[in-house]
């Protein structure tokens, strides 16, 4: 169960950044 905690988190930390390279690019 925490690694699937841990997991989550990194995909939501993922999502942030690429929204952020994206902004960043415009």
């Amino acid at each position: 169960q925490r690694r699937m905690q841990s997991e989550h988190l990194i995909e939501k930390v993922g999502k942030e950044l690429r929204g952020m390279m994206s902004w960043m690019k415009k």
